[in-house]
This record gives C-alpha cells, sequence and structure tokens, in this order.
C-alpha cells in the first residue's frame, strides 16, 4: 500500500493488535502496586517480540529503538507512581504506538523503504487534560510545520493518539485518536487528501453485523459523514472531520484487503 502512492508521505499509525487494552491493565497494577505489572509487561513485550520476529524473516533488522523503548518503560515501571492515575495512564500507554511504530520505521527501512520516523509528542502540543487532551494551535502549527518540513525523507512515520504538553509529558488524544492525528497533520501541512485504512470496504449503510445485505457509500459530504457518526457509525469520529472540513481536504476510507478498490469518500 505504501508502495502505491509514490511521493510525500505522512504515514499515522496506532498500537498493535490488543496492545493499548494491555497497556490499561499495566497500568491498573502499577498504579494499585500489583507485582503482576511484571507479568503483564512480559506478555506485551513478548506478543512485540513474535512480530518483530515474523517481519524479519530471518533478515537482520535493527531493532535497537524497540529495545530502548521497553528499557524506558521498564525503569518507569520500577518508579512510584504520582497520585494522578489520568497521567500515569498517558505516561504508560503511549508506548503502544510509540513501540509499533518503531517497529514498523525499522522494518521498512530494512526493506528499502527508507523513512524517518517522529516524535510526535514534540510537535502536537496540547494541554495536560490528560486522556482527552485539547490541542493547542498556534503552538502545534509552527511545530509541526518546523519539525515536518525539515525532514530528511519523503516517507515520514508517526504515531496517532499522541501529543505532548509545553512541559514535555505525554498525553492522549481519547479514543480515535490515531484518524483525529491524521486530520491535525493534513490540516496542518496542507495534504493533498487523508486515507483512513480500515477492515471494511469503505462506510457502509448499516453495521455489517446487525444487517448482512449491506451497501458501500461511494461518496458523502462532511455534514452527512458527521451525522451518520453521530447515529452510531463507528467508522470515523465527528472531531477527525472538522480539521478536514475546515480546508477541504477529501477524507477515503479503503481497505486494507482491496487496497485498489475505490472505498468511501
Amino acid at each position: 500500500i505504501i508502495r502505491m502512492f509514490p511521493g510525500p508521505k505522512v504515514v499515522v499509525i496506532s498500537a498493535m493488535g490488543k496492545t493499548t487494552n494491555a497497556l490499561e491493565e499495566l497500568v491498573k497494577a502499577y498504579f494499585k502496586g500489583d507485582q503482576g505489572k511484571t507479568d503483564i509487561l512480559g506478555k506485551i513485550r513478548q506478543y512485540h517480540d513474535d512480530i518483530m520476529l515474523q517481519l524479519a524473516n530471518g533478515q537482520q533488522v535493527d531493532y535497537s529503538g524497540v529495545d530502548h523503548l521497553f528499557c524506558a518503560l521498564e525503569d518507569r515501571l520500577n518508579t512510584p507512581p504520582s497520585m494522578n492515575f489520568d497521567y500515569e495512564y498517558d505516561q504508560i500507554v503511549s508506548y503502544g504506538e510509540l513501540v509499533s511504530t518503531a517497529i514498523i520505521s525499522s522494518f521498512y527501512n530494512s526493506i528499502g523503504l527508507t523513512n524517518q520516523w517522529i516524535d510526535i509528542r514534540k510537535s502536537l502540543i496540547t494541554d495536560d487534560t490528560y486522556r482527552d487532551a485539547n490541542i493547542n494551535w498556534p503552538l502545534s502549527e509552527k511545530q509541526v510545520r518546523k519539525t515536518f518540513d525539515s525532514a530528511t525523507h519523503e516517507l515520514i512515520i508517526t504515531q496517532g493518539f499522541l501529543g505532548g504538553t509545553t512541559t514535555n509529558h505525554t498525553t492522549t488524544l481519547g479514543r480515535e485518536g490515531s484518524d483525529y492525528t491524521a486530520a491535525i497533520l493534513a490540516n496542518i501541512l496542507d495534504a493533498r487528501d487523508v486515507t483512513i485504512w480500515k477492515n471494511v470496504p469503505g462506510i457502509l449503510n448499516a453495521d455489517p453485523d446487525f444487517l448482512p445485505a449491506t451497501q458501500k457509500l461511494d461518496e458523502l459530504s462532511y455534514r452527512e459523514a458527521i451525522e451518520l457518526s453521530y447515529s452510531g457509525a463507528k467508522v470515523i469520529h465527528p472531531k477527525t472531520i472538522k480539521p478536514l472540513q475546515n480546508k477541504h481536504i477529501p477524507l477515503l476510507v479503503k481497505s486494507f484487503d482491496n487496497p485498489e478498490k475505490e472505498g468511501t469518500i
């Protein structure tokens, strides 16, 4: 899919699989002082180790960045938590996106998809409303332009869901944060378009779990997409639409399984 789209690209990536849920369990154990945190961390590490092994497929891949991240997470778990659960949540759960992007960036470099890994926490500046941070648009615009415009590669890999305060503390943007991150970056960087990759062919007229004979909608207005989401459609969050609507940037919803198909615009 990356190779299908030549030219400059920013790829925004979420945590892998159920990692966010596992990290949430880790935060609870850490906050309560539960020794079970070591087992939880071990399972999270093993899950990512297995993925790295499968991706490498016997080839040499430099995953040292991933090791550094897990060491930093382990160090954090060995220091006493503060009394603010939401703060601790953001500092720990954020490792899901940091690790996933470090793995993918290293793997891409090993197969000739030369890329630059960017820590979004230094660019998307937020307030300190932990777990549901609000974007500081003037500061974020300045930082994103500075960081992304000076990138040395056409392919940039960065994290969804995460932000950072002016005092260098990690924040998260609430659920659906990766789509929202892509929309914010698209707005600031004046992107030509944004594609959200899903396991559905596009936006459907009903939930296929409840109505088997669904039809794909080829095109929607921004307003219709927002109305759909308020009616229960889980494909796009309303807050993702707004930064794109403000600059008339098209949003495509396409399928991982059939990337050449049109999807929904």
